[in-house]
């Protein structure tokens, strides 16, 4: 009777696996995964450590697939990779990584999937393998290279809080057009909504580009900061004039110069912190 057997390929992606996880932060924990059959080895959810006591959530998500090679690290391309993982890759709206462990050395590099798809001319082969160039600044083991790992992740989310943002722009620009036809509690209860996404702290320079604006404007003392149109948002409909309605209606004008700003959040991060952008 003939029984299984373990080629040196897998033996060779177990140990790069645990290679990997000797790596990781402690703060990023590997969640589980029923099935592996599709390119996916680890899923991590990325914790924020808080005074060195204790972590807390970030809602970041990371994807790795690993790949391990008896050999040492030279820099040398990833050879014959699959183009339909890259395709794979991009129905994600969380990022994919490509880690690649040398076994001889145990250095572990990886490349962002998505964005090395879309910054290099890959996918033009017309093969169904491509030839992958990770940058040798991805060094796992390294801190700049984890902290460019949770900086990835947070573009990641960002970009879907500009959805969220750019959704409730459309919704109450259409309600200002017919303010006087509308629910004014539901329009200021959606204006809050808003300034809750804008009140993260990634945000606070364009909340605080915003009160320049209107301290620009405060000549008759007339228009609310920031923190004054929050305040609005706390009172009954009823006690707001209607001075404080065209205010609200001001701040929801400006929201396109945030949501631009946001969308240049991704090319500021990366090139002012590392040479490659993935």
């Amino acid at each position: 009777m003939s029984l299984p057997q373990r080629t040196i390929t897998h033996i060779h992606d177990t140990q790069a696996v645990r290679k990997v996880i000797e790596n990781l932060k402690d703060s990023w924990l590997v969640r589980n995964m029923e099935e592996r059959d599709y390119g996916i080895d680890l899923l991590l959810e990325l914790f924020e450590e808080v005074d060195g006591k204790i972590q807390k959530p970030t809602g970041r998500f990371v994807l790795f697939q690993i790949k391990g090679r008896d050999e040492e690290w030279n820099g040398r391309p990833l050879y014959q990779f699959p183009q339909k993982t890259v395709e794979y890759a991009k129905l994600f709206n969380i990022p994919f990584f490509v880690v690649f462990v040398t076994l001889k050395d145990s250095k572990v590099h990886f490349v962002h999937l998505q964005k090395y798809a879309k910054e290099t001319d890959v996918m033009k082969s017309a093969g169904e393998e491509i030839n992958i160039k990770i940058p040798d600044e991805n060094d796992l083991a390294s801190a700049l290279g984890k902290e460019k790992i949770e900086d990835i992740a947070d573009i990641y989310a960002k970009e879907h809080d500009i959805y969220l943002i750019q959704k409730k722009y459309f919704e109450l620009k259409a309600h200002w057009k017919t303010i006087d036809g509308y629910d004014r509690e539901s329009l200021l209860k959606e204006t809050k909504e808003l300034l809750m996404l804008l009140g993260k702290e990634e945000y606070i320079k364009l909340t605080d580009d915003f009160n320049k604006f209107c301290d620009d404007e405060n000549r008759d003392n007339s228009w609310p900061n920031f923190n004054g149109i929050r305040e609005m948002c706390e009172l009954n409909p009823t006690e707001l004039e209607e001075n404080d309605w065209n205010c609200l209606k001001l701040f929801v004008k400006k929201i396109p110069d945030i949501i631009w700003a946001c969308d240049g959040a991704e090319t500021d991060v990366l090139n002012s912190k590392y040479s490659i952008p993935y």
